[in-house]
């Protein structure tokens, strides 16, 4: 369900955001800053726990709704990756820019489908240390969306 959804928000925002940025008068350079500054909070907090799922106690049995949020956005289509569709669309080309998630989202659908066994395999202290390399990078990547995204405007 989670990469379903995601795929779906991919294509969409391949095939129409621009169009909703300009009928909302949101330029691209300021979507791109705020998608930057929404990366923030979840790199922050991947560093800082070595996690990055953050439910209401209510969520925590419903699985639907764990699968649309936060796992199929932010976590696999996020802020970051629908201003990447937006802006790749036009550059790209439409059958790369949703082939591009569609290949991700099929790799992120097999490890999914194998997650038991790999979480029989390796250490929860490694999964935090994981989550924790690569919430640097996050943030790297959304400190480099609003460097871009401003730069613009200067």
């Amino acid at each position: 369900m989670s990469v379903v959804a995601a795929l779906v928000l991919a294509v969409v925002f391949s095939l129409g955001g621009r169009e909703v940025l300009d009928f909302l008068g949101i330029s691209p350079h300021s979507f791109q800053v705020a998608a930057g500054a929404l990366l923030i909070l979840p790199a922050y907090r991947m560093v800082e726990r070595g996690s990055t799922l953050d439910m209401a106690e209510g969520q925590k049995g419903d699985v639907l709704a764990i699968a649309l949020v936060p796992l199929a956005t932010p976590l696999l289509v996020g802020p970051g990756a629908l201003a990447t569709a937006i802006s790749f669309s036009r550059t790209m080309g439409l059958v790369v820019t949703v082939a591009a998630p569609g290949i991700v989202l099929a790799c992120s659908w097999l490890l999914f489908l194998a997650s038991e066994a790999i979480f029989r395999l390796v250490e929860e202290s490694a999964f935090r240390l994981i989550t924790r390399l690569v919430g640097i990078l996050l943030m790297a990547i959304a400190v480099d969306f609003i460097l871009e995204g401003v730069s613009f405007f200067f």
